[in-house]
Parts: C-alpha cells; sequence; structure tokens
C-alpha cells in the first residue's frame, strides 16, 4: 500500500511539475509579447482583415506599431526608402501590382531585408503553395482563421518570430 501511495504522489508531483513548467512558459511568452515594441509591415489589400488584425493586435499590445500596404509594390517602396525597417513582415499572398509570392522572392533576395522574419496570412490553403511559400522564405504560413479567437492565436504567434 505505501508503494502505490508513493507512486500516486510521483505522478501528482510531475504533473504538477509539469503544470507549473507550462504556466512559467506562458507568463515568459505574456511577458515578451507585452513588454516587446515591435513594428510590424502588414501588406494586405483587404481592408477588413487590416482593421481587424489591427485591432486584435492593439488588444494583445498596446506597444506595437502596425505599418499597412495594400500592396507588395508598397510594401517594396517603403522598405527601399530605408526609414525605419520592420521587425516582422505579414504579407497577404492575392494582392494587386505585386503579389505575395513575388514580394516574398524580391524581399529574401535583397541582402537588406533577408534577414526580416517574414509570415504569410492568406485564404490560400493549397499545399503546393504553402510549400513554395517555405521554399521561397517564409518563416510561417497561416491560413486566414474563420473566428476572432483562432485569429488572436496566429497574431500571437507572429509577436514571437
Amino acid at each position: 500500500m505505501k508503494f502505490h501511495t508513493t507512486l500516486l504522489l510521483i505522478q501528482f508531483l510531475h504533473l504538477f511539475d509539469s503544470c507549473d513548467m507550462q504556466l512559467e512558459h506562458n507568463l515568459q511568452i505574456s511577458f515578451r509579447m507585452s513588454s516587446m515594441k515591435r513594428h510590424i509591415c502588414l501588406a494586405e489589400d483587404d481592408q477588413d482583415d487590416y482593421y481587424l488584425f489591427s485591432r486584435i493586435l492593439g488588444e494583445i499590445s498596446d506597444s506595437n506599431k502596425l505599418t499597412w500596404f495594400k500592396t507588395g509594390e508598397d510594401l517594396l517602396q517603403y522598405l527601399k526608402t530605408g526609414n525605419e525597417l520592420p521587425d516582422i513582415i505579414v504579407l497577404d499572398m492575392n494582392m494587386p501590382k505585386i503579389d505575395g509570392p513575388t514580394c516574398l522572392r524580391i524581399l529574401k533576395k535583397e541582402v537588406y531585408w533577408c534577414h526580416i522574419p517574414v509570415a504569410i496570412l492568406s485564404t490560400g490553403d493549397s499545399p503546393t503553395a504553402i510549400k513554395t511559400a517555405y521554399e521561397d522564405g517564409a518563416h510561417r504560413y497561416f491560413v486566414k482563421p474563420f473566428t476572432i479567437e483562432e485569429f488572436r492565436k496566429i497574431i500571437q504567434e507572429i509577436l514571437l518570430l
């Protein structure tokens, strides 16, 4: 009987320790996201998607800066000025003028921008498009979600890049 009780106690402590480690990890992530000021460039032609991204980003942390571009071409023009390089770039795949895949390839070939993490946020969920985006240098590929909570989780992941 004593062996069984000891075994249960060990399992309980292990479970408690695992939960404690997960809580500590979550607190570290939360602190990192709230204390770091990140400059994010979002290339997104849909105004509603921009508004939603902006709103959720502001709810997560008001210390981040978001710069919005309606086309990949506008983003590239901004980057060429060299005024303030972003910490993260988020690209939609389907935009007018210069689309997301073309913009991504240009970003990753340019020595001044190739170090900037790029996340893809698109309605496109084709395995071929996703594979190509990763091959072209995307750090993450997210399919646009259907719920606010899923969108919040995606933005939190983007902030960790």
